[in-house]
């Protein structure tokens, strides 16, 4: 199998070649050096996702899912469970869809409540809670 910083280099190569277009010399493998990130990619294979949904957008699924309820409706959305592979090895977790959907949260043992007609906590009236584990850094 090829070193990661290859496989890198050859996938800028490819896409310096795509992006000077058909009849146009393709730059040389030397002038093109993989970026910053791909780079900390070889160096560091921890995955930080970057193109999650706006918080406007789970916010807005929220308040369709609240509309179309019934007034003395409850919803109540779990998380995935985390899957145990053998002894000591997990699967990588996945977040339930419907709960991603709503809110956007990837963290295990997870639980939103939605009362269209309202629930009071200390003194105020909420529409949605989320219940959420403490942050494991490592997901």
């Amino acid at each position: 199998m090829p070193h990661k910083s290859a496989v890198l280099g050859l996938t800028a190569l490819i896409a310096a070649i795509i992006l000077t277009g058909p009849g146009a010399t393709p730059l040389a493998a030397q002038e093109v050096a993989p970026t910053a990130r791909e780079s900390a990619a070889a160096e560091y294979p921890v995955r930080y996702d970057t193109d999650h949904l706006s918080a406007d957008f789970h916010r807005g699924r929220r308040a369709i899912v609240l509309r179309e309820l019934p007034d003395d409706a409850l919803a109540i959305v779990l998380s995935s469970p985390v899957r145990q592979r053998s002894a000591d090895t997990e699967y990588e977790y996945r977040q339930s869809n419907y709960l991603y959907y709503l809110t956007g949260i990837t963290e295990p043992a997870s639980l939103l409540v939605l009362a269209p007609s309202g629930i009071d906590v200390d003194g105020t009236r909420v529409t949605e809670i989320l219940f959420v584990s403490r942050r494991d850094p490592s997901r």
